[in-house]
């Protein structure tokens, strides 16, 4: 089912800044370090970027809500087994970055919390271009 203009601009708006976040943090914690008195420390600004980040989540995790309520479900009603796989599939990649996510908070063990910053990581740097795989295939293949 097709989304609304104007919530696509929120949507948008929304993975935008979260991406632009992630995307921050990511080259802070990889490629910038400081050399201080005590060694080489991370950027000063990585904390305020991961605070940024961790306080988009909570509207990502919001708008995938509603997306389900307002375009997943209401396709899969309309489509009955006709299910769209890239969807499906990008609803995966999101399920995966939230349990991702969850194992970066939560586990106890330095290289679990390593290998899901990883995972985390690598798929939120794909997001764009599975988005736009989805949205293309709509386009040439519409169903409505």
């Amino acid at each position: 089912m097709k989304i609304r203009s104007k919530d696509k601009k929120i949507l948008g708006t929304i993975l935008g800044l979260a991406y632009g976040s992630g995307a921050t943090l990511y080259f802070l914690s990889r490629f910038i370090r400081v050399q201080t008195e005590v060694g080489e420390q991370h950027h000063a600004s990585e904390h305020w970027v991961r605070g940024i980040h961790s306080f988009l989540t909570y509207a990502v995790i919001l708008g995938l809500g509603y997306l389900v309520k307002s375009h997943v479900v209401p396709g899969i009603k309309a489509r009955a087994r006709r299910g769209r796989k890239s969807g499906q599939f990008l609803l995966g990649v999101f399920a995966v970055m939230v349990l991702a996510a969850l194992g970066i908070l939560y586990f106890a063990d330095l290289d679990w919390q390593n290998r899901a910053a990883q995972i985390h990581a690598y798929l939120g740097l794909s997001i764009p271009a599975w988005i736009a795989a989805h949205i293309w295939i709509a386009k040439r293949d519409p169903v409505y």
